[in-house]
């Protein structure tokens, strides 16, 4: 339920300013915060913003994380990150290092008769739980286990952030298909305040968004040694098309295939479905006044992903539909 909680409590932001006349809303910033949660608290049981109260606010998961992200560009000492990247990640290995004592000592005060509770346990805890019981096969150091919940973070943080953000600006950018897609949504949740994944399942038109922007904006655009040789314009090019994105059909394989495909993709695809579905779900976008979609940004800035320069700015507005419903309820 952790998904569901995360896009919940980023649903009541965005309504909470829509009530009170907020004004434009940095979109790339809430969605970096709800993917950050989703996934620490998937992995280390905690929210990534979370305060600790011996460390101090400098110090937050999200921001050493964020910190990390941008400075892991730093490739040689002349590009002057070197001395930051060393000390965020020393400040980063102070933190994990308390995260997995914390973990350590949990799961060896538990006796092995204790029913599992898995659906409770976080990722470290299942991580940990299967060393204690000599099931992994191998050893696990401590340096071995920070190196792993790193890659958790770095690989399903800032990707699942800039695929959301690159399928907002290019909804935005094209409000027809916006519509077309909003349309679908609307009809088959059927008036239901928030959907849910059995929802998606039936929406085509939201999984055919999320190919193509997977296509025009791949999130790691190193896992193929290809270039684009000149742009072709294929509308529609995944209606009614059975083209899989996940590593079966070689034409379009955004997270790699094989033994160097992606491990995350199904867990990734599903928080971007969930939350993009919820979005245009619950609100009507459009851009803040004076700005034209023709004139909406779009140049990319190349590092760990392809990210937009510019943070997209929005503003939301309640379904008319939708506030009704609301304003019975309370």
């Amino acid at each position: 339920h952790i998904r569901d909680d995360e896009v919940s409590s980023l649903i009541n932001k965005i309504r909470h300013s829509c009530f009170n006349k907020g004004g434009p809303l940095n979109l790339m910033e809430m969605l970096l915060f709800v993917s950050n949660n989703i996934v620490s608290r998937c992995v280390i049981g905690r929210k990534a913003d979370e305060e600790e109260e011996n460390i101090g606010k400098s110090n937050k998961y999200g921001e050493l994380l964020r910190r990390l992200e941008e400075q892991l560009a730093a490739f040689y000492d002349l590009s002057g990150l070197i001395g930051r990247l060393n000390a965020t990640a020393r400040a980063l290995d102070a933190l994990l290092d308390q995260v997995i004592e914390e973990h350590i000592n949990k799961v060896l005060s538990e006796s092995d008769d204790v029913d599992d509770q898995s659906d409770k346990k976080d990722f470290v805890d299942i991580l940990l739980h299967l060393w204690k019981n000599s099931m992994l096969g191998a050893e696990l150091s401590q340096d071995n286990l920070e190196a792993i919940i790193l890659d958790m973070f770095l690989g399903g943080t800032d990707t699942t952030e800039t695929t959301l953000e690159w399928a907002m600006a290019e909804l935005v950018k094209n409000p027809t298909s916006m519509k077309t897609v909003q349309e679908e949504i609307r009809s088959v949740a059927k008036g239901k305040l928030n959907i849910d994944m059995k929802d998606i399942e039936k929406m085509d038109s939201l999984k055919c968004v999320l190919k193509e922007t997977l296509r025009l904006h791949p999130p790691a655009p190193l896992l193929v040694p290809r270039e684009i040789a000149q742009c072709v314009k294929r509308r529609d090019m995944f209606l009614n098309n059975p083209v899989d994105c996940q590593g079966q059909d070689f034409q379009f394989i955004p997270f790699g295939a094989g033994r160097r495909g992606c491990p995350g993709m199904s867990f990734g695809l599903a928080a971007v479905e969930y939350v993009i579905a919820n979005l245009l779900h619950c609100f009507d976008w459009k851009l803040p006044l004076g700005e034209v979609e023709e004139n909406l940004g779009m140049t990319e800035v190349n590092g760990l992903t392809v990210h937009k320069k510019l943070p997209l700015y929005l503003v939301p507005a309640l379904d008319v539909s939708r506030k009704m419903s609301i304003v019975v309820m309370f």
